[in-house]
């Protein structure tokens, strides 16, 4: 998670700009769905999908 956090701008693609909400591939199999505070140098994980399923079904 250190990885992420020191450079949180490699996964640059946000999912929702409003929200600033960040997708990170684990896995071919996994995402994980994250938020980045600047100010206190931590993430902030709000899910984990598995990239198999509907991504309607995707809820943060």
């Amino acid at each position: 998670m250190d990885y992420i956090i020191e450079f949180s701008r490699l996964f640059i693609l946000p999912v929702s700009r409003k929200k600033n909400i960040r997708r990170c591939v684990v896995s071919k199999q996994s995402s994980m769905y994250y938020i980045v505070n600047e100010k206190e140098k931590q993430i902030v994980i709000l899910s984990f999908f598995d990239n198999r399923r509907n991504p309607a079904n995707l809820r943060y």
